[in-house]
Order: C-alpha cells, then structure tokens, then sequence
C-alpha cells in the first residue's frame, strides 16, 4: 500500500513538472508572437536604411538610455527576446 501512494505521489509530481514545462514554453512563444509585427516594421525598414555594420547594443529599460536611439519592442521582456 505505502508503495502504491509512493508512485502515485512521483507520477503526480511528473505531471505537474511537465504541466509546467508546457506551461512555460507556451508562454515564451505568445510573448514573442506578441513582437511579431513591431519585429516586421524594422526589419522592412533595414531594407530602406539600413543599420550601421558594428552597432552597439543597449540593453535595459529605455527610460536609462536617454540619448541613445530607441529601437526595440515595448514591453518587451529578455525571454521574448532570447527565444527570437
């Protein structure tokens, strides 16, 4: 009987790890579908004028980079960003 709750305990807690995981990776590719037309608009507008060959990447809240040029998504969060 012990042994009985012990698996069910370890496949309940398998469920719940993989409810998670699914859970988690559902929510990375919503958040970057969410960029998607911002994503587009620059991309169109490399084609016209396009971005200098070594540019400088600023990362962080745009309200530090004061004159710097803000280009990027708003709103935008790191794991969007890295699963881009």
């Amino acid at each position: 009987m012990l042994e009985d709750e012990q698996t069910n305990m370890f496949k309940s807690r398998i469920h719940l790890l993989l409810a998670l995981c699914v859970l988690g990776f559902l929510s990375t590719v919503l958040l970057a579908q969410g960029f998607e037309s911002e994503i587009r608009a620059f991309e169109q507008a490399d084609l016209a004028s396009p971005p200098p060959a070594n540019p400088v990447l600023f990362v962080g809240s745009s309200s530090i980079w004061q004159k710097a040029p803000k280009r990027g998504p708003g709103g935008a969060r790191l794991r969007a960003v890295k699963s881009a």
